[in-house]
């Protein structure tokens, strides 16, 4: 399996059927660590808790809280607005996960399901979600070299609209450092480094300026 990355990710199963929790835990249980709730209130203790899941399979029908109310709770909660949300649920009107999806559900898998659709459709919004916190990770570093419209573009997945061709009127800014040659021959990787950075950063704030 090539997923490496998220082979370790834990998947948190969230159903009050107790024979639905054991079917899809040993579905996954090969491939992803399991915590399994069976009320809605339990599901939002476990993600109360650092870590939090990688991603949340939720049932619907539940009593008490159902798993629509379940996910509004954690996309009101900037600790765990960014986990994906699959429902997996026997209501299968298309009014029904339309409504799912726009409560900020990723996808949508209805009862009786397929094995090896739930372990694929797991793995893509596994994999979406690394995709996603990597472009954050990126923008976070280049921040200081990139404009924020294109940084904060980044963070949002945003890339297509970010680089779109189009015509702008531009300064351009040539700067040098004089005998940066001979100057660096003896300097260590981090010394270098750190120079070339701290140039930066003062280059960066003559751009800004002007």
């Amino acid at each position: 399996m090539r997923f490496s990355e998220t082979a370790q990710a834990t998947v948190l199963v969230v159903d009050d059927a107790p024979e639905n929790l054991t079917v899809l835990a040993g579905l996954l249980g090969n491939h992803y660590r399991i915590k399994a709730a069976i009320s809605g209130d339990r599901a939002l203790r476990i993600c109360s808790v650092d870590p939090v899941p990688d991603l949340i399979l939720l049932d619907v029908m539940m009593p008490d809280m159902d798993g629509r109310q379940v996910c509004q709770r954690l996309k009101q909660d900037p600790r765990t607005a960014d986990i994906p949300v699959i429902f997996v649920t026997a209501m299968s009107d298309p009014d029904d996960e339309a409504q799912g999806l726009g409560l900020g559900a990723v996808d949508y898998i209805t009862k009786p399901f397929s094995p090896p659709v739930v372990l694929q459709r797991v793995r893509t919004h596994l994999e979406l979600k690394r995709i996603r916190e990597k472009l954050q990770r990126l923008g976070r570093h280049y921040s200081s070299y990139i404009s924020t419209e294109l940084s904060n573009s980044i963070e949002r997945g945003e890339i297509p609209d970010a680089l779109v061709s189009r015509r702008k009127t531009l300064s351009v800014f040539f700067s040098d450092i004089c005998d940066f040659t001979r100057q660096t021959e003896l300097m260590t990787p981090e010394a270098l480094t750190q120079m070339v950075n701290g140039y930066f950063d003062a280059m960066n704030e003559v751009v800004r300026k002007h």
